[in-house]
């Protein structure tokens, strides 16, 4: 019998953002792991799923893996309830990204189609390619919205696009990966430079 070390905790929802299930897990590198799982959870498994590790650090941080179809017996507990190990694969993370990715809290007012007034929301998660925000109002993937950047000044509205929903670890709340259209090259150098600053200014406090 396989014996994991270094086991951790998550919770683990599905791409539509539902919760499956609570797991352990341990990771084997940076975009590899193998999850600990009840016999019934094995039977009908996703093709994918979020992970949101333990740690106020992962709260917007969730991890969509790509989970192997042939899980393997691990191990019976006391009342002969089998648990099986499903390995998986993920592109989330910062060795795999093209771009450097910081967290934020910036409080903006979304225009979008649908909506008769603007959208408070909170972005949590920025790079120079896109952010991800959260909120309790419901988006659909492929919304265009524009936004005011109040932490750039004199920069015209920005164009993005919801690309994906994503799991976060507060009840009500959803998160929404988009991605920028229509940057002009001097707006995507000013969003460079502010993600670079805030990253320098991230690392000196810690």
């Amino acid at each position: 019998m396989e014996q994991l070390q270094n086991l951790r905790h998550g919770i683990l929802y599905t791409l539509e953002t539902s919760y499956f299930a609570e797991a352990q897990y341990t990771k084997q590198s940076f975009d590899t792991a193998t999850f600990i799982l009840p016999e019934e959870l094995t039977q009908d498994l996703p093709e994918q799923l979020f992970l949101i590790p333990d740690g106020e650090a992962h709260t917007f941080a969730p991890y969509r893996f790509v989970l192997s179809n042939h899980p393997t017996l691990y191990r019976t507990d006391s009342s002969g309830k089998p648990y099986y190990l499903v390995r998986g694969t993920t592109t989330d993370t910062a060795e795999s990204r093209d771009e450097l990715r910081i967290p934020v809290s910036i409080d903006v007012e979304l225009n979008c189609p649908g909506f008769y007034s603007k959208v408070p929301v909170t972005i949590k998660d920025l790079s120079a390619s896109g952010l991800l925000f959260v909120s309790d109002q419901h988006f659909e993937p492929g919304m265009n919205f524009t936004f005011d950047f109040p932490d750039i000044e004199n920069t015209p509205e920005v164009t993005a696009r919801i690309v994906k929903k994503r799991p976060v670890r507060i009840h009500g709340l959803t998160g929404y990966g988009c991605q920028f259209i229509h940057l002009s090259p001097a707006l995507e150098a000013e969003i460079r430079k502010f993600v670079f600053r805030q990253d320098v200014l991230h690392k000196k406090k810690f």
